[in-house]
């Protein structure tokens, strides 16, 4: 073959190679690319119909869908727009906003800083301030009527970038008739003595007073500044109940190198979605933390109302050795458990039982919620404190109603539901359409489900009430809230306890501790671990507890032996025979009958045990083989198969088991 053909040979094959890269690419996923950062909604494939594609719709959808699916997307786009950035400093992501020196905001603050978030949300100022004076209002009422249930609410706005480093943003026109509503609303609270922090003209007195900024250039939240703003919160607490809260001790500020530096530190950095890292111009620092607590300390509950300012203090602040517990509801969509571990759709959240249940309630509020507030929080809690069910329930269908005989055009096709859902919207964007929440008295109505979580509160501050409501939970798999709901109405009702019914073991009591010890570990200022670091530290305590025959006048400690001996003596393959007929005679599981038995025996016949060294420390051996089983997965599902084979309890498959182990050695 000459030599020209060669070339020519290889010149096609490249040319052909690019040209259905692409498409094998898009197919087969060859390459694995760093994915883009930021919230997309992906364009669903289209179907294909003769309808759709006369109207043109299949067309549509073909080209967005294609748009988001062809080949080396991540990169291609990523170079687009690092070219866009580096000779047009423009973006196309809405997030952000471009300012001078490398500096980057969020074009909502940049928006604030020069008067437009108003006209973003279509509101004049007159609409802005009548929303404010409503939310103000409302916020003093629900302060005063949590006061009267030990329960204390602030509220805390964050420092905005823009305003704390305006020099470097771009030059733009100020809106001549700009509304502060910052100003304002930290005006109007301190005016009501409501308890309120406004962090950004404090950081804007202190911004000079470090050798760093107190947001990165990179980022659009607090970075170290969230220590310093932290440690004011904590401290203006102290003030509202007069309790002594650990305090935060800072350390000196060192530089971090930018290479250590979290992604969530640059957050628009990423947002850029560009093939290539930008430089920081500014050195970076953090600010060591450690945590201070005497004879005096009370680690309280807290409930935070917050933005993603939030994520960025519990790295830096070890909240666990501050607050017994905390949680968190992340804007208008996500409730996080203590420790942000467990995330429950927020529908799922009974706002009055949170509210009644902490100690503090602190409402993180951010700049465009000073314009347009879809937290609807304070509508929410006010409703939640005043108005009963029913009573909401008919002002609702009143207020959908009225909707529905005055629809717009665009609301024409509108369902039922739909107008239900504006109208809830209504009434908690303004909880004054309830005649008996106007003005600016505090209400005297309360919802009648305020005293259930007042009992419930009682029941948590019960160590032994409230052991046995966790363990109903656990061993019937049901949630906690729910298990209190129904005892609560058992309560009211005059009907049986659960708490005197309910089916445990030593185990669960053992767990108990461990759990309770790792919690007063963790409160140790000196004490730096995780909490799966600390539960062998925990066991070891709790070991050396029972070497101390510190159980001995336990009453949990009886309780739980005496349950455990009895599941050992109906484990028994007679016993468990005559379980296997009454549980088919009676259309239950094996397990449910199992339990039943277990605590009918427990309530009616006289086996305590002896409650010696010897018998607890028979009991702890156990446990510690059981917590092995129950942190390894795959030796829990070979007990459920176990159990399942054979048609015996999930309690005597791995009672059986833990036997084999000790008769073992093992």
């Amino acid at each position: 073959m000459k030599k020209s053909n060669v070339i020519y040979a290889i010149l096609f094959g490249l040319l052909m190679l690019v040209m259905f890269a692409p498409a094998l690419e898009a197919r087969f996923h060859l390459f694995k690319f760093k994915p883009f950062s930021g919230v997309y909604v992906h364009a669903p494939e289209p179907e294909f119909s003769f309808n759709n594609y006369k109207e043109g719709i299949w067309q549509s959808q073909a080209e967005k869908y294609v748009s988001e699916n062809f080949g080396f997307r991540e990169p291609v786009i990523r170079l687009y727009n690092q070219y866009v950035y580096d000779f047009f400093k423009k973006t196309y992501s809405n997030e952000i906003s471009i300012g001078e020196d490398g500096w980057l905001y969020h074009r909502d603050g940049v928006q604030q800083y020069y008067g437009l978030l108003g006209q973003r949300f279509q509101l004049d100022n007159e609409q802005i301030q009548e929303n404010l004076d409503v939310e103000i209002r409302s916020l003093v009422k629900i302060r005063a009527i949590l006061k009267e249930y030990g329960v204390e609410l602030m509220t805390f706005t964050l420092p905005v970038k823009s305003y704390i480093y305006p020099e470097h943003l771009r030059p733009q026109p100020f809106v001549d008739t700009m509304f502060h509503a910052d100003t304002y609303y930290d005006y109007r609270l301190r005016e009501a003595n409501f308890p309120h922090i406004n962090m950004t003209p404090w950081f804007q007195d202190i911004r000079d007073d470090y050798p760093f900024t107190l947001f990165y250039e990179k980022g659009s939240h607090w970075a170290a500044g969230a220590v310093l703003a932290t440690d004011s919160l904590f401290r203006f607490m102290e003030t509202l109940k007069g309790d002594h809260l650990a305090r935060i001790v800072m350390g000196t500020p060192y530089e971090v190198p930018e290479n250590k530096i979290s992604s969530q530190d640059q957050d628009l950095a990423a947002l850029l979605n560009i093939s290539r890292k930008l430089k920081q111009h500014l050195p970076l620092y953090e600010i060591p933390v450690s945590i201070e607590a005497d004879s005096n300390t009370v680690w309280p509950t807290a409930l935070f109302i917050g933005t993603s300012y939030f994520w960025y203090i519990t790295p830096r602040v070890p909240f666990e050795k501050v607050f017994s517990d905390r949680d968190l509801i992340f804007y208008n969509a996500s409730y996080y458990t203590n420790e942000e571990k467990t995330i429950i759709d927020l529908k799922k959240i009974n706002l009055l039982r949170e509210l009644l249940t902490h100690d503090y309630v602190i409402y993180f509020k951010n700049g465009p919620q000073l314009y347009n507030d879809n937290f609807q929080f304070f509508g929410k809690a006010l409703i939640s404190l005043c108005i009963s069910e029913k009573r909401f329930s008919d002002k609702l269908e009143k207020i959908a109603d009225y909707l529905m005989e005055h629809a717009t055009p665009e609301q024409a096709g509108w369902t039922r539901e739909q107008f239900l859902y504006s109208a809830r919207y209504q009434l908690y964007k303004n909880p004054e359409l309830f005649e008996e929440l106007r003005g600016d008295n505090i209400p005297t109505i309360r919802n009648p489900k305020i005293n259930d979580f007042l009992t419930e509160r009682q029941i948590r501050a019960d160590r032994t009430w409230n052991f046995l409501l966790e363990c109903n939970a656990r061993h019937d798999s049901i949630t906690l809230d729910r298990v209190y709901d129904l005892e609560i109405q058992n309560l009211k009702q005059g009907r049986p306890l659960i708490k005197n019914k309910t089916y445990f073991n030593t185990y669960d009591y053992f767990n108990y501790l461990v759990e309770e010890t790792i919690d007063e570990m963790r409160r140790s200022p000196e004490n730096t671990c995780s909490r799966v670091e600390l539960r062998p530290m925990a066991i070891a305590a709790i070991d050396s507890l029972v070497a101390q025959n510190a159980f001995v006048d336990d009453t949990l400690m009886r309780m739980a032996c005496t349950m455990s001996t009895i599941i050992q003596r109906i484990e028994g393959d007679a016993a468990i025979e005559t379980l296997r007929e009454k549980a088919k005679s009676r259309g239950f599981s094996i397990d449910r009958m199992f339990k039943n038995d277990v605590v009918w025996s427990f309530h009616n016949r006289d086996m305590s045990p002896f409650m010696d060294e010897n018998t607890i420390r028979t009991q702890f051996e156990r446990f510690k083989i059981e917590d092995v089983f129950w942190h390894d997965g795959k030796s829990i599902n070979s007990i459920v198969e176990k159990a399942k084979n054979n048609d015996i309890p999930f309690r005597a498959a791995i009672d059986r088991d833990i036997q084999w182990c000790l008769n073992n050695k093992k």
